[in-house]
């Protein structure tokens, strides 16, 4: 099992407020923007714009976690 992540802690406080439920918050959610990000990275050979962020957390990991 992996360690435990910043967004797993932010998730977790989420569901404290009950922002979201707990079955959208798995391991594998959680450690999405981060390997959306390393994909990135290791694909273009580029620093991740601003704009690729900003597209992984609104266009895909809040569509997952609402």
């Amino acid at each position: 099992m992996r360690r435990t992540n910043t967004m797993q802690t932010i998730l977790k406080r989420a569901i404290e407020r009950g922002e979201i439920k707990e079955e959208k918050a798995s391991e594998r959610i959680s450690w999405l923007p981060i390997d959306l990000i390393r994909h990135e990275l290791l694909t273009t050979y580029e620093l991740v714009t601003e704009e690729t962020i900003i597209e992984i957390v609104d266009d895909i990991f809040l569509h997952l976690i609402k």
